[in-house]
């Protein structure tokens, strides 16, 4: 048993931002991939609010916000979305759908708030 754990400190502590799962620095920047994933799983309600790329990541999200499918599903359909018009158009797509929960309608400060959100998560997690 090493000092640490003899002194029952927890060495998470040092890496972690134990309330969100996020990394400090200078991890986060090492790591930008998990950070981005754990981001993204804290803010999941912009970026289902927000998705709307096409007809089909949006049904993914109204699974979701009626308790049907988990995030990382609806999150990655949506990515997916993402990369097949980013590579057969050259160019990010519209968040124009939007996906809120029944009787709400996602205003259009959430679908930008949220579509810059897709798209800094789209560059981390596709390089």
């Amino acid at each position: 048993m090493d000092r640490v754990q003899k002194a029952g400190a927890n060495p998470w502590n040092t890496v972690m931002n134990l309330e969100d799962d996020t990394l400090k620095p200078p991890y986060d920047a090492q790591f930008p991939f998990y950070q981005a994933w754990q981001t993204a799983y804290k803010n999941t309600d912009i970026f289902a609010k927000s998705d709307g790329v096409t007809q089909y990541s949006k049904e993914y999200w109204d699974l979701w916000h009626q308790g049907e499918m988990d995030t990382a599903s609806a999150m990655h359909e949506t990515l997916a979305e993402m990369l097949r018009i980013k590579y057969m158009t050259g160019k990010f797509p519209d968040h124009h759908l939007g996906s809120a929960r029944r009787g709400e309608k996602a205003s259009s400060a959430e679908i930008t708030k949220g579509a810059l959100a897709w798209r800094k998560f789209f560059k981390v997690v596709n390089g």
